[in-house]
Protein backbone atom coordinates (compact mmCIF):
# COMPACT_ATOMS: atom_id res chain seq x y z
CA UNK A 1 0.00 0.00 0.00
CA UNK A 2 1.31 3.79 -1.16
CA UNK A 3 1.03 6.63 1.39
CA UNK A 4 1.61 10.31 1.02
CA UNK A 5 2.88 12.62 2.70
CA UNK A 6 3.06 16.45 1.96
CA UNK A 7 5.98 18.98 2.87
CA UNK A 8 5.54 22.39 2.41
CA UNK A 9 2.88 22.06 -0.52
CA UNK A 10 4.97 19.58 -2.12
CA UNK A 11 3.69 15.69 -2.18
CA UNK A 12 6.18 12.70 -0.94
CA UNK A 13 5.64 9.61 -1.94
CA UNK A 14 7.59 6.90 -0.34
CA UNK A 15 7.20 3.06 -0.16
CA UNK A 16 6.05 1.37 3.07
CA UNK A 17 5.34 3.45 6.43
CA UNK A 18 4.97 7.05 6.91
CA UNK A 19 8.23 9.08 7.13
CA UNK A 20 9.43 12.44 9.40
CA UNK A 21 11.43 14.50 7.14
CA UNK A 22 13.58 15.54 9.47
CA UNK A 23 14.58 12.12 10.85
CA UNK A 24 14.40 9.88 7.53
CA UNK A 25 16.74 7.21 7.35
CA UNK A 26 19.45 7.53 5.16
CA UNK A 27 18.68 3.89 3.25
CA UNK A 28 15.43 5.00 2.73
CA UNK A 29 14.04 6.73 -0.79
CA UNK A 30 12.11 9.11 -0.77
CA UNK A 31 10.96 10.96 -4.33
CA UNK A 32 10.73 14.51 -3.37
CA UNK A 33 9.72 17.06 -6.43
CA UNK A 34 11.38 14.65 -8.66
CA UNK A 35 14.25 14.28 -6.64
CA UNK A 36 15.78 11.54 -4.93
CA UNK A 37 16.36 11.57 -1.12
CA UNK A 38 18.86 8.58 0.34
CA UNK A 39 20.20 10.77 3.43
CA UNK A 40 19.16 13.77 5.49
CA UNK A 41 21.76 15.88 3.79
CA UNK A 42 19.81 15.08 0.27
CA UNK A 43 16.92 15.47 1.68
CA UNK A 44 17.03 18.98 2.98
CA UNK A 45 18.45 20.05 -0.43
CA UNK A 46 15.53 18.92 -2.26
CA UNK A 47 12.77 20.46 0.66
CA UNK A 48 14.67 23.96 0.04
CA UNK A 49 14.67 23.56 -3.75
CA UNK A 50 10.82 22.34 -4.02
CA UNK A 51 10.48 25.52 -1.79
CA UNK A 52 11.98 27.92 -3.68
CA UNK A 53 10.13 26.69 -7.04
CA UNK A 54 6.83 27.03 -5.30
CA UNK A 55 7.62 30.36 -3.59
CA UNK A 56 9.05 31.12 -7.74
CA UNK A 57 5.22 29.73 -9.00
CA UNK A 58 3.81 31.86 -6.16
CA UNK A 59 5.27 35.01 -7.50
CA UNK A 60 4.65 34.22 -11.06
CA UNK A 61 0.92 33.67 -10.53
CA UNK A 62 0.30 36.80 -7.64
CA UNK A 63 2.83 38.87 -7.86
CA UNK A 64 0.71 41.51 -6.44
CA UNK A 65 0.47 39.28 -3.02
CA UNK A 66 4.82 38.82 -2.36
CA UNK A 67 5.56 41.77 -0.04
CA UNK A 68 9.20 41.67 1.78
CA UNK A 69 8.67 40.56 5.16
CA UNK A 70 8.94 43.49 7.90
CA UNK A 71 11.09 43.74 10.86
CA UNK A 72 9.51 42.64 14.52
CA UNK A 73 8.10 46.34 15.65
CA UNK A 74 8.44 47.43 11.92
CA UNK A 75 5.30 49.56 10.55
CA UNK A 76 4.30 49.22 7.10
CA UNK A 77 4.44 51.69 4.17
CA UNK A 78 0.47 52.49 4.71
CA UNK A 79 1.09 53.04 7.87
CA UNK A 80 3.89 55.49 7.89
CA UNK A 81 1.88 57.48 5.39
CA UNK A 82 -1.07 57.45 7.48
CA UNK A 83 0.59 59.19 10.69
CA UNK A 84 2.19 61.64 8.49
CA UNK A 85 -1.07 62.72 6.96
CA UNK A 86 -2.48 62.96 10.13
CA UNK A 87 0.25 64.99 11.76
CA UNK A 88 0.22 67.32 9.05
CA UNK A 89 -3.22 68.17 9.51
CA UNK A 90 -3.19 68.58 13.50
CA UNK A 91 -0.42 71.00 12.83
CA UNK A 92 -2.09 73.21 10.31
CA UNK A 93 -4.57 75.81 11.35
CA UNK A 94 -8.06 74.75 10.75
CA UNK A 95 -9.13 77.11 7.55
CA UNK A 96 -12.18 79.12 8.29
CA UNK A 97 -14.69 78.03 5.29
CA UNK A 98 -16.39 81.39 3.24
CA UNK A 99 -18.81 81.07 1.32
CA UNK A 100 -18.44 81.48 -2.42
CA UNK A 101 -18.96 85.17 -3.56
CA UNK A 102 -22.36 85.42 -5.15
CA UNK A 103 -22.19 85.93 -9.18
CA UNK A 104 -23.64 89.38 -10.30
CA UNK A 105 -26.96 89.58 -11.67
CA UNK A 106 -27.36 89.96 -14.92
CA UNK A 107 -28.06 93.56 -16.18
CA UNK A 108 -31.94 93.87 -17.39
CA UNK A 109 -31.79 94.81 -20.87
CA UNK A 110 -33.46 98.32 -21.38
CA UNK A 111 -36.66 97.89 -23.77
CA UNK A 112 -36.89 99.63 -27.18
CA UNK A 113 -39.21 102.60 -25.59
CA UNK A 114 -36.19 102.92 -22.69
CA UNK A 115 -33.41 103.20 -25.18
CA UNK A 116 -35.37 105.80 -27.34
CA UNK A 117 -36.94 107.68 -24.06
CA UNK A 118 -33.03 107.73 -23.25
CA UNK A 119 -31.64 108.74 -26.82
CA UNK A 120 -34.46 111.75 -26.95
CA UNK A 121 -33.05 112.59 -23.29
CA UNK A 122 -29.40 112.98 -24.50
CA UNK A 123 -30.62 114.35 -27.54
CA UNK A 124 -32.33 117.04 -25.79
CA UNK A 125 -29.51 118.07 -23.58
CA UNK A 126 -26.84 118.13 -26.82
CA UNK A 127 -29.31 120.45 -28.47
CA UNK A 128 -29.84 122.83 -24.99
CA UNK A 129 -26.00 123.23 -24.74
CA UNK A 130 -26.44 124.65 -28.22
CA UNK A 131 -28.74 126.66 -27.53
CA UNK A 132 -27.37 128.40 -24.45
CA UNK A 133 -24.36 128.56 -25.86
CA UNK A 134 -25.50 130.45 -28.78
CA UNK A 135 -27.35 132.47 -26.99
CA UNK A 136 -24.86 133.94 -24.88
CA UNK A 137 -23.59 135.38 -28.18
CA UNK A 138 -26.30 137.12 -28.46
CA UNK A 139 -26.35 141.08 -28.34
CA UNK A 140 -29.75 141.15 -26.15
CA UNK A 141 -31.29 144.88 -24.80
CA UNK A 142 -31.84 145.37 -21.31
CA UNK A 143 -35.32 145.71 -19.82
CA UNK A 144 -36.66 149.36 -19.24
CA UNK A 145 -38.07 149.10 -15.55
CA UNK A 146 -41.93 149.27 -15.62
CA UNK A 147 -43.62 152.25 -16.47
CA UNK A 148 -40.67 154.15 -17.77
CA UNK A 149 -40.85 156.45 -20.33
CA UNK A 150 -40.19 155.30 -24.03
CA UNK A 151 -40.62 151.42 -23.01
CA UNK A 152 -43.22 149.19 -24.81
CA UNK A 153 -44.62 146.37 -24.08
CA UNK A 154 -44.23 143.05 -26.29
CA UNK A 155 -46.65 139.68 -26.03
CA UNK A 156 -45.18 136.85 -27.60
CA UNK A 157 -46.83 133.27 -28.46
CA UNK A 158 -44.69 130.62 -28.41
CA UNK A 159 -46.02 127.67 -28.85
CA UNK A 160 -48.74 126.89 -26.33
CA UNK A 161 -47.56 129.76 -23.85
CA UNK A 162 -47.34 133.53 -24.31
CA UNK A 163 -44.88 135.72 -21.84
CA UNK A 164 -44.55 138.90 -22.36
CA UNK A 165 -40.94 141.49 -22.04
CA UNK A 166 -40.35 144.95 -21.93
CA UNK A 167 -38.31 146.59 -24.48
CA UNK A 168 -37.32 150.10 -25.45
CA UNK A 169 -39.30 151.29 -28.26
CA UNK A 170 -36.55 152.17 -30.47
CA UNK A 171 -34.91 148.94 -29.94
CA UNK A 172 -34.62 147.33 -33.62
CA UNK A 173 -37.01 143.94 -34.74
CA UNK A 174 -33.15 142.50 -34.94
CA UNK A 175 -33.08 143.12 -30.60
CA UNK A 176 -36.51 141.53 -30.83
CA UNK A 177 -35.83 138.58 -32.58
CA UNK A 178 -32.47 137.73 -30.82
CA UNK A 179 -34.47 137.74 -27.46
CA UNK A 180 -36.65 135.38 -29.42
CA UNK A 181 -33.48 133.08 -30.10
CA UNK A 182 -32.42 133.19 -25.98
CA UNK A 183 -35.80 132.73 -24.72
CA UNK A 184 -36.20 129.29 -23.20
CA UNK A 185 -39.91 128.77 -24.64
CA UNK A 186 -38.76 128.98 -27.99
CA UNK A 187 -36.65 126.28 -27.67
CA UNK A 188 -38.79 123.81 -25.53
CA UNK A 189 -41.15 124.75 -28.06
CA UNK A 190 -39.55 124.60 -31.55
CA UNK A 191 -35.93 122.80 -30.38
CA UNK A 192 -33.30 124.19 -32.96
CA UNK A 193 -35.56 124.40 -35.91
CA UNK A 194 -35.82 127.17 -37.80
CA UNK A 195 -38.40 129.55 -37.06
CA UNK A 196 -40.46 132.94 -38.06
CA UNK A 197 -41.85 136.06 -36.22
CA UNK A 198 -45.81 136.81 -37.64
CA UNK A 199 -46.94 140.49 -36.82
CA UNK A 200 -50.18 139.99 -34.80
CA UNK A 201 -50.44 144.06 -34.43
CA UNK A 202 -52.12 144.51 -37.41
CA UNK A 203 -54.47 143.08 -39.61
CA UNK A 204 -53.80 140.75 -41.40
CA UNK A 205 -50.52 138.90 -39.87
CA UNK A 206 -47.71 139.43 -42.05
CA UNK A 207 -44.36 138.01 -41.60
CA UNK A 208 -41.38 140.05 -40.31
CA UNK A 209 -38.95 140.28 -42.79
CA UNK A 210 -35.44 140.55 -40.68
CA UNK A 211 -33.14 140.48 -43.61
CA UNK A 212 -34.91 143.78 -45.05
CA UNK A 213 -36.72 145.60 -41.48
CA UNK A 214 -34.40 144.01 -39.07
CA UNK A 215 -32.88 147.38 -38.53
CA UNK A 216 -35.83 149.35 -38.21
CA UNK A 217 -36.77 150.00 -34.65
CA UNK A 218 -40.61 149.18 -32.86
CA UNK A 219 -42.20 152.53 -32.74
CA UNK A 220 -41.57 151.74 -36.70
CA UNK A 221 -43.12 148.49 -37.18
CA UNK A 222 -46.09 150.12 -34.96
CA UNK A 223 -45.55 148.02 -31.95
CA UNK A 224 -45.06 151.08 -29.66
CA UNK A 225 -46.67 151.61 -26.87
CA UNK A 226 -47.26 147.71 -27.12
CA UNK A 227 -47.40 145.18 -29.57
CA UNK A 228 -48.25 141.41 -30.74
CA UNK A 229 -45.86 138.77 -32.20
CA UNK A 230 -46.22 134.95 -32.56
CA UNK A 231 -43.49 132.83 -33.60
CA UNK A 232 -43.98 129.92 -35.84
CA UNK A 233 -42.20 126.86 -37.57
CA UNK A 234 -40.18 128.11 -40.93
CA UNK A 235 -42.60 128.16 -43.68
CA UNK A 236 -46.13 127.77 -41.76
CA UNK A 237 -49.19 129.92 -42.91
CA UNK A 238 -49.26 133.25 -40.78
CA UNK A 239 -52.92 133.20 -40.70
CA UNK A 240 -52.58 129.94 -38.81
CA UNK A 241 -50.84 131.56 -36.27
CA UNK A 242 -52.62 131.95 -32.92
CA UNK A 243 -52.67 135.32 -30.86
CA UNK A 244 -51.02 136.06 -27.52
CA UNK A 245 -53.60 135.20 -24.80
CA UNK A 246 -54.93 138.49 -23.13
CA UNK A 247 -52.87 139.67 -20.09
CA UNK A 248 -54.75 139.54 -17.50
CA UNK A 249 -53.47 142.89 -16.32
CA UNK A 250 -55.88 144.20 -19.09
CA UNK A 251 -58.76 142.44 -18.15
CA UNK A 252 -61.67 144.49 -16.35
Amino acid sequence: MRQSAVVTGVPVSSQGASHVVAGVPSRTTARIGGVDAFNDTQMARAIAESQRAAQSSQHQTHPQQIRPPQASGEESFEEQMRRAIEESQRAQPAQPVTAAPHPPAPRAVDSFDEQMRRAMEESQKTALYDFERRAQTLKVPSEPADGEAGSAWLFFRIGEVTIKRRFWSDNSMNDVYNYLQCSRATFEAFGADEVQVVNMTTYPPSIIDFKRDGGRTLQAHELWPSGRLAVQSQGDDPESALPPAPDPAYLN
